[in-house]
């Protein structure tokens, strides 16, 4: 395999399908239709890392340039920065109105989450009197995790691989994942499902079609623009006609991974990719990612989001957040550790153990309970209980009827199979 210059360098189609991705996914998020399936976008990040990361270290590799540190601390720099900025606001914010049960939860879900296990948290932790998705801040934060877990693994095994053999190591690495991964992923689908959705292994495929990319024959000039509008839309059709009711990722996922494919393949100036709007979007898209679902949450336990107007406005907030995240974090430590010395990793180094120490000592006093009275503390708790039990959900509201009480809100009692409920 040879790279070219050309194929190393930025592609707006690249950065305007990362606006696709997270556009799908405040669509869902934000509950604007009709994306009901919106959450394929995070399929689509990942076909994308998988094409970046196997270029990075494919390229590197066939050179004798690659550096797996130097790897560890671009992808460290590209992530930890922003992701710290928001797991600190958070805390702050869950200071002043949390009582102190639920802090020092959100203070483990904010550790699992900076040092990227949170998937496995949140698929351990399913039960019925787990907290809602409403409840948790830092749930978005479980695509990260897999990403960070599969930018330790690959590094390695591709080295291993390109040892072997340089000319069919790495397909053959590649092939063995997407198939592995793919038949992994589909029969966990139907017996364990969470596992299915959080955990990398039933991932791994998609990053893996995304790095086969780089070994495809290109296509002709003549078809490119066709097979970009294909990979569109499927992708669309995917976030249009997908819904959070069906069981996923399943045999579906397929559908905006080979758009995704695809359109990563066409390498065409598709302008619905490259326009200054796609472009924008693109560049800001991890920031966007990042901000949109503490926003949402912390609307939530305000009682927020609920009219056209106020979801507009959190979109707005989502927005302004995004840009100057991207432009006071995200760029200027990118470009510090593309220089990289001792003095520029003390900032974030410091930054990420002030964050750990202040969720361990959350953690350890249960909460800080002395940041308000017992009678407060007492109050808030028991004006959240909508959200404990799964508001709209399983504790339906008076104007709800009973068809849309939730399958995950039946128990199975002891020795029946009759399912059991309270009321």
């Amino acid at each position: 395999m040879s790279l070219s210059h050309a194929e190393r360098a930025f592609r707006p189609d690249l950065n305007g399908l990362r606006a696709v991705a997270v556009v799908s996914v405040l669509l869902f998020h934000f509950k604007i239709r009709p994306f009901g399936g919106g959450f394929v976008g995070v399929d689509v990040f990942f076909v994308i890392s998988g094409f970046l990361m196997t270029q990075i270290i494919a390229g590197g590799l066939e050179t004798g340039r690659f550096n797996v540190l130097r790897f560890y601390l671009n992808r460290l720099a590209r992530i930890v920065p922003a992701l710290v900025a928001v797991a600190a606001a958070c805390l702050i914010v869950a200071g002043l109105v949390l009582p102190p049960e639920q802090f020092a939860q959100l203070s483990n879900e904010a550790l699992n989450a900076v040092t990227f296990r949170v998937n496995y948290f949140y698929a351990g932790d399913t039960g019925y009197f787990a907290p809602s998705a409403a409840q948790r801040w830092f749930l978005h934060c479980w695509s990260l995790a897999v990403e960070f877990q599969f930018y330790v693994v690959f590094p390695l095994l591709l080295m291993f691989a390109h040892k072997l053999s340089r000319r069919y190591g790495p397909v053959t690495l590649l092939l063995l994942i997407a198939l592995a991964s793919a038949m992994w992923s589909y029969l966990q689908t139907g017996s364990n499902p969470v596992a299915a959705f959080y955990l990398l292994p039933a991932r791994a495929w998609e990053f893996a079609l995304g790095g086969l990319v780089l070994y495809l024959p290109e296509p002709a000039h003549a078809v490119r623009k066709t097979l970009a509008a294909t990979g569109l839309a499927l992708i669309m059709a995917a976030s249009i006609f997908l819904n959070e009711q069906l069981i996923y990722p399943s045999w579906l996922a397929g559908v905006p991974v080979m758009g995704a494919v695809i359109l990563i393949l066409a390498r065409s100036n598709f302008g619905a990719l490259t326009n200054i709007v796609a472009q924008y979007l693109g560049t800001v898209s991890y920031s966007l990612y990042l901000w949109h679902w503490p926003i949402l949450t912390i609307s939530h336990f305000f009682g927020l989001g609920d009219s056209s107007l106020q979801t507009a406005v959190l979109v707005l907030l989502t927005f302004v957040m995004a840009h100057f995240s991207n432009r006071l974090i995200e760029t200027p430590f990118r470009d510090a550790f593309r220089r990289l010395t001792i003095n520029r990793t003390v900032p974030l180094t410091l930054a990420i153990l002030s964050l750990v120490g202040a969720c361990l000592t959350i953690n350890a006093s249960a909460g800080l309970p002395e940041r308000m009275q017992q009678s407060t503390a007492e109050l808030l708790q028991r004006s959240n209980y909508h959200g404990q039990f799964r508001d709209g959900t399983c504790f339906l509201r008076p104007e709800q009827s009973f068809s849309e009480f939730a399958k995950e809100c039946f128990e199975p009692s002891p020795g029946s199979a009759k399912p059991k409920m309270v009321i």
